[in-house]
């Protein structure tokens, strides 16, 4: 075989190499499961419900401060929401599914199960959250959004999320730009069998839950 040859069958080598190489990658990228999420989904189910029934108690506890108190602060972990979460979105839509979160000093990660086609993944998102400007309004900021440990869009996946907290029945409004995107939910005032107004006036993030605290009128 020529020079010329040799060195046309060696860079056919080298490129092919290259993209199986940049494919493995970028695959072992999008299976990648981040560790918060994994340490969640290793709950089990009995975990899962008793830590429900404790988040919904709390809800009980809360309905009762607010109809008789001025002022009120409810505390609530992640294990608890995830109780929550597991059993009201494991069994929802299959293209996305098993919701968890985990919440830290200043900031919540949450990730889901998505599917299209044969194409699965876990896309994760980190959010920091705080009250507006405007009364019962919180601006939850959206830093960062990744398949696996890819960095991807916003566009697609925000309009999957959207179609998930639009379920919920949630007031909201989203604006998107500058590598992030806020969606602003409205807390609402009237709670069921409580007979005043509600006012949000704090959330504080820590290590494993979330505390928010206000008054009635």
């Amino acid at each position: 075989m020529t020079n010329w040859r040799r060195r046309i069958v060696l860079l056919v080598v080298v490129v092919i190499g290259a993209i199986v190489i940049a494919g493995m990658v970028l695959y072992l990228m999008v299976k990648h499961v981040p560790a918060f999420y994994d340490k969640a989904l290793a709950i089990n189910r009995q975990q899962l419900e008793e830590s429900r029934e404790e988040l919904l108690e709390r809800v009980e506890q809360l309905k009762q401060d607010v109809r008789f108190t001025p002022a009120f602060h409810v505390t609530l972990t992640d294990d608890q929401l995830n109780g929550w979460l597991a059993n009201n979105y494991d069994s929802g839509s299959p293209a996305i599914s098993r919701p968890r979160l985990a919440i830290h000093p200043g900031f919540i990660e949450i990730g889901c199960r998505a599917r299209h086609k044969s194409w699965e993944s876990v896309i994760s998102a980190r959010l920091t959250l705080r009250p507006s400007d405007r009364r019962n309004v919180v601006e939850v900021q959206i830093r960062s959004i990744k398949a696996g440990s890819l960095s991807v869009g916003w566009d697609g996946v925000l309009d999957q999320v959207r179609q998930a907290v639009e379920r919920t029945r949630l007031q909201t409004s989203w604006r998107s730009g500058d590598g992030e995107a806020v969606v602003e939910v409205v807390i609402p005032a009237r709670w069921t069998q409580v007979h005043r107004s509600v006012v949000i006036e704090s959330i504080e993030l820590g290590e494993g839950q979330v505390t928010l605290r206000g008054r009635t009128e």
